[in-house]
């Protein structure tokens, strides 16, 4: 299982495209910035029974990420993609491993702090990436974390 972050991603024939991958750091807080999520699959999952998986966008804590109300006061959702994938075998009674890549593509705009996101399959998670937004710190020390 593979999650990371890009500039812009596409999935086709179970590959995976990037342009500006594995980022860690969003420089500009409060623009509207486009980001890719890439995740690829592979593992023995249910055969032929969808299994959900979630994408979830959490602050540092690990809690889902709430936007500020906007000063019209309308309240932004949190940042949440639901779908799901089916195994299904080429030859009856045959169980090949799940190989599968999902992209995902957006533009959010975000404060400056640190976030997460969250993949969850079936219920369990199963990969994070964590990454900053806001200009980079003079202190060495904190770019080690990166």
């Amino acid at each position: 299982m593979t999650l990371l972050t890009a500039s812009f991603a596409e999935a086709s024939g179970g590959r995976l495209h990037l342009i500006g991958g594995g980022w860690t750091r969003l420089l500009r807080p409060n623009v509207p910035t486009p980001v890719a999520l890439a995740i690829k699959l592979r593992g023995t999952t249910r055969l032929n029974e969808a299994v959900p998986w979630i994408i979830e966008l959490c602050d540092e804590r690990g809690k889902a990420f709430i936007p500020a109300s906007q000063p019209n006061g309308e309240q932004k959702p949190q940042v949440r993609i639901e779908g799901s994938m089916e195994s299904k075998p080429d030859i009856p009674g045959d169980v090949d491993p799940v190989d599968a890549a999902i992209a995902v593509n957006m533009a959010i705009s975000l404060p400056e702090g640190r976030y997460e996101w969250h993949f969850s399959v079936g219920g369990d998670l199963c990969a994070t990436w964590t990454f900053r937004v806001g200009p980079r710190s003079i202190d060495p020390k904190d770019e080690k974390q990166d």
